[in-house]
């Protein structure tokens, strides 16, 4: 395999053209499009969290994580919810007037994105010892337009994906080299996205173990290992301990672990989103006299073990359902449409951008992850994520729209750029170590 190229004027160009072109496609669309950000524009590619406001709010005024849980008598202060996205915009809607918060939000998720492509270019570069994969892999999600689109919402899907950005790149410079610093912003990093989407806690915890068992074949491996642990455990330990001091159990960061399972596996399941008809099939009144959240939900468990083992046909296509809702959201295959259109104006060609990008970004990301093998030993992490990300959404339920897979775009684009870097240039990278491979060594 080519050694890693040093980071040189080409890099820094190229890094510079997809900053430019992320930042671009970004402050355009909440210009354009969202009335310089003061609108949620005209389309919506996540689901909206019911709760959110609610505990901005109380996050803001007086510090409590407080909201109306499902199945809650009433409001009360809950863990039902990923504390991450919730509490960072609590914080900032103290510095921020009520008619600036949400403006401000959209031009901050601007750059966080902006700075997702940048980790996705980073992250190509170094997995395939490829400038120009990690240029097109940079490109890509700079331009991607369930990114671009996602900015302008009050949702976790742009900070969730920078966070998976981020650890692709982290860890691929960590499994290379053990540096200490590298691998506990690799265990932080993973904290943080398990605290942003708790259904990404499984592939979190088994990529900490790939660090520790990489390291050992490295100088000072053992430090490397013990710095992402600690990152890891010291990332999660303050909601841990809050969540234990108000439950007195451990909770794995949120409290609905057997409710989301629920949803997806009860007799009016279909694979997506709780509907009207599929909460009217649960004992409201008994659970809502349930005090203690972690029981209140855990009591569902009896209904998801009877309708498994009494309907294990009508199981299995929900799990399909819910793969294929995870890509393709359940609205593609209600209303035929990738996006929820919200504003009176819809661009142009959305919904056909929109469709194509995504289905040639599948094709090539599968193609792309077939012939990485050369390449496994730093992509490991994204290999990672190809399996386990949707895992917990297969198992439990998807969303109508697209706001579950956001984060795995960060690493099917990588996957796609090389599938796409093989085709257009197949004579070098089948002898990657050939005197004049240029920019592939």
């Amino acid at each position: 395999m080519p050694e890693v190229r040093r980071f040189g004027l080409l890099d820094f160009l190229a890094l510079l053209l997809v900053l430019g072109v992320a930042v671009a496609g970004r402050v355009g669309y909440l210009a354009i499009y969202c009335d310089n950000a003061q609108s949620p524009g005209p389309l919506r590619v996540e689901d909206e969290t019911p709760e959110l406001a609610a505990l901005v709010a109380n996050i803001k005024d007086r510090d409590e994580f407080k909201s109306i849980a499902p199945f809650a008598a009433g409001e009360e202060v809950t863990s039902h919810t990923a504390p991450a996205y919730p509490y960072l915009l609590g914080v900032a809607a103290r510095f921020v007037s009520e008619a600036d918060f949400a403006p401000a939000v959209r031009w901050a998720q601007a750059g966080v994105g902006s700075l997702a492509a940048v980790f996705v270019f980073l992250f190509g570069r170094r997995a395939f010892r490829s400038l120009f994969v990690g240029t097109l892999a940079g490109l890509g999600m700079a331009a991607w337009p369930f990114a671009i689109v996602a900015t302008s919402a009050l949702s976790d899907g742009t900070l969730a994906t920078f966070l998976m950005a981020a650890v692709l790149w982290f860890g691929a410079r960590a499994g290379g080299t053990g540096g200490p610093m590298a691998s506990f912003l690799f265990g932080l990093l993973l904290a943080g996205l398990a605290l942003t989407r708790p259904a990404l806690l499984p592939f979190a915890a088994v990529c900490l173990g790939w660090l520790m068992l990489r390291t050992r074949d490295l100088p000072s491996g053992w430090l490397a290992a013990l710095v992402a642990f600690l990152g890891f455990v010291g990332g999660l330990a303050p909601w841990a301990i809050r969540t234990y001091q108000l439950y007195d159990e451990p909770v794995p960061v949120v409290s609905t672990a057997y409710y989301e399972v629920w949803v997806g596996n009860n007799p009016e399941a279909t694979g997506g989103p709780a509907t009207s008809a599929m909460l009217a099939t649960a004992s409201a009144g008994e659970l809502k006299a349930i005090a203690k959240q972690p029981d209140r939900y855990a009591s569902l468990g009896k209904v998801i073990a009877q309708e498994v083992t009494t309907a294990p046909d009508a199981t299995v296509r929900r799990r399909i359902d819910a793969l294929l809702f995870f890509l393709f959201g359940q609205r593609w295959f209600t209303d035929r449409q990738m996006a929820e259109p919200i504003g009176e104006t819809v661009p142009q060609f959305a919904e056909l951008a929109l469709t194509a990008s995504l289905l040639g970004v599948l094709l090539l990301a599968f193609l792309g992850w077939r012939w990485s093998f050369a390449y496994r030993l730093e992509s490991v992490p994204a290999m990672l994520a190809m399996l386990l990300v949707p895992l917990p959404y297969i198992l439990s339920h998807a969303m109508a729209l697209h706001g579950p897979r956001l984060p795995l775009d960060a690493v099917l684009i990588p996957f796609a750029a090389f599938g796409f870097a093989t085709f257009l240039l197949a004579g070098w990278l089948t002898e990657p170590q050939a005197e004049d491979d240029g920019m592939f060594r």
